[in-house]
């Protein structure tokens, strides 16, 4: 859209102009909408260009209808010293047929002039039929609602959001439509406003997932297109001693182990911004970071289940896990909640995880798909891999 009404400067008054830009740099502030869109200092901006100024005063007007930004673009031009009376005159004219409706008052406050000179122009285009005199009633229903008392009222505008100088991150925030109105809304700032807009969509989306019948299905992830954002995985870890035989009590015992080597070369097929839960305990830590990295994950933190009986281990009694948290991309929890790194539960069958880790994470991540790789049984709302199934 552009809202240049008036000419193009003269050859002189250009070069005057950027001769003055050169020197002292911009002085007024060049203002746009929400969207990019120049509503004043076209010439400004294009002598910026030229001079590669990358840097200048800037106001962002946002939360204006196209009405509004052409009668604010129109208020600014009639205000320019060198105008013509002519022209002023033909800006007042070009407002009073966009809103015949608006009374001469209001339209006077809106473009900074006297109501005795917008009735002249109202009376100059009605006598040359160019604006219909029932257009100009003070009671017209785009202009009213109607109290409880049943008495009619002005409609209030919308506050008007303008930011002088922002930041890159505040110009994208005033493109979403819920910001401004917050911001229209509450004395807060950009940034808040951004953050309750934020909490609202996740809360909508979370109240949505909740919504949809969850169910489970066996998945191949050698072959699935599929992309997951929760991942939860229980490795089984090649302990590599004296009791990882089938004879002693070791892991192999309860079921059958990997090598280090092929767990880092499982095809994990985890969503560009994912989190993955991953189960080790303290022999095999060190493989586990190996391991996330293999995946393509960061660690992040970490969870401990403290088995509440002791067991045996080389160094000391070992009675717990580690459940490790890591990320891809951008993946923090969907749900603010934060739940102890320690949690005692009471362990039952060898190596058996128990059922409060996985609802911790099902409550701290409502969103997205769910997998969980070497499961040992099928769980409402998670995708299966594994051979204990």
């Amino acid at each position: 859209m552009n809202y240049q009404f008036m000419p193009d400067l003269t050859i002189e008054e250009y070069a005057e102009l950027k001769a003055d830009i050169e020197q002292r740099g911009v002085m007024v502030p060049i203002e746009f909408d929400e969207f990019g869109n120049v509503l004043d200092g076209y010439h400004r901006l294009k002598i910026c260009d030229e001079l590669k100024i990358k840097e200048f005063p800037k106001v962002i007007r946002a939360g204006m209808t196209e009405a509004e930004k052409l009668t604010h673009a129109r208020k600014l031009n009639i205000a320019r010293r060198h105008l013509t009376q002519e022209q002023r005159r033909n800006l007042i004219r070009e407002q009073l047929k966009e809103t015949p409706e608006k009374s001469d008052r209001q339209i006077a406050s809106e473009l900074g002039v006297s109501n005795s000179t917008v009735s002249l122009q109202r009376k100059d285009l009605e006598d040359k039929g160019e604006l219909c005199e029932s257009h100009s009633s003070e009671n017209s229903d785009n202009l009213f609602v109607l109290g409880r008392d049943g008495k009619k009222r002005r409609k209030k505008r919308d506050k008007l959001v303008s930011v002088f100088n922002p930041t890159k991150r505040e110009e994208k925030a005033l493109q979403n439509p819920d910001v401004i109105e917050r911001l229209q809304e509450q004395n807060i700032s950009i940034t808040d406003a951004s953050r309750k807009v934020l909490r609202a969509e996740r809360q909508a989306a979370i109240a949505e997932q909740l919504s949809i019948p969850r169910t489970s299905s066996h998945v191949d992830i050698f072959t699935t297109d599929k992309k997951y954002r929760v991942i939860y995985a229980d490795p089984p870890w090649e302990y590599n001693d004296k009791q990882d035989t089938e004879k002693l009590g070791g892991a192999i015992k309860h079921y059958p182990t990997m090598p280090l080597n092929d767990i880092c070369a499982l095809p994990v097929p985890a969503d560009k911004n994912s989190v993955l839960f991953l189960w080790t305990t303290s022999p095999m830590l060190e493989d586990a970071f190996k391991v996330i990295n293999s995946w393509g994950f960061k660690y992040k933190s970490s969870f401990i289940w403290d088995k509440i009986s002791h067991a045996m281990g080389h160094y000391n009694s070992v009675r717990h896990e580690f459940l490790l948290v890591c990320t891809r991309g951008n993946c923090t929890p969907d749900v603010k909640r934060l739940f102890d790194s320690v949690i005692p539960i009471e362990r039952t069958e060898h190596s058996k995880k128990p059922k409060e880790f996985r609802e911790m994470i099902d409550t701290l991540y409502p969103i997205g798909e769910r997998l969980e790789m070497f499961a040992r049984e099928a769980s409402e709302g998670w995708d299966i891999w594994g051979n204990m199934v």
